[in-house]
C-alpha cells in the first residue's frame, strides 16, 4: 500500500487492510510504503498513520523519499494497493475502501481476500479514493483535515 502520512483517508485504508490480513490463512508480505514529499525534513512521514500502520501485525513499514517507488508503481492516490502473486506479477492495483474516508465491505476487500484464497474473480482493479500523493494542498477536506503540505 502506499499513502500519504498526512491524509486523513488513509485511516480507512489501514483499517481495511488491518481487516483483510485479520481474514487470511497465511503471512503474505505486506508493505506499507509512506511517502515524504521532496523538501519534507527526514522523519516528516513519521507521524501518527505511521504510528497507526506499524501497529498492524505482520506489517512492514517503510518510506519512500520524493515517491520514487510510488512513481514507478503508478500509485497517484493515497490507499493505492499492488497485490502480486508469489511470480511477482500483479494480481491486484486499487483501493481498498467503499469511499474516501470510509471503511466497510467493499469491492476491493473482496476482490484481494478471494485472490488471496484462490477464489477466482473478474475483478482486478478497483477505484481507489484518497488524497492525492503529489499534489500539495489538494487533499481531501474529510471533517476540516487535509493532508500537509
Amino acid at each position: 500500500m502506499f499513502a500519504h502520512p498526512r491524509c486523513e483517508c488513509t485511516r480507512a485504508s489501514l483499517t481495511e487492510l488491518r481487516e483483510i490480513l485479520s481474514r487470511t490463512t497465511f503471512a503474505p508480505n505486506v508493505r506499507i510504503v509512506f511517502i515524504r514529499p521532496k523538501g519534507m525534513p527526514s522523519g516528516w512521514e513519521q507521524d501518527e498513520l505511521w504510528t497507526k500502520a506499524a501497529e498492524i501485525p505482520r506489517v512492514r513499514v517503510e518510506c519512500d523519499a520524493e515517491g520514487t517507488e510510488a512513481r514507478r508503481a503508478g500509485a497517484t492516490v493515497s490507499g493505492y494497493v499492488l497485490l502480486g502473486n508469489p511470480a511477482g506479477e500483479i494480481v491486484f492495483r486499487g483501493g481498498i475502501t467503499k469511499s474516501r474516508g470510509c471503511a466497510g465491505d467493499n469491492a476491493g476487500r473482496r476482490t484481494i481476500l478471494a485472490l488471496l484464497s484462490g477464489t477466482p474473480t473478474e475483478r482486478h482493479e478497483t477505484p481507489t479514493f484518497g488524497c492525492p500523493l503529489f499534489t500539495p494542498r489538494k487533499c481531501c477536506e474529510k471533517e476540516g483535515v487535509g493532508c500537509q503540505p
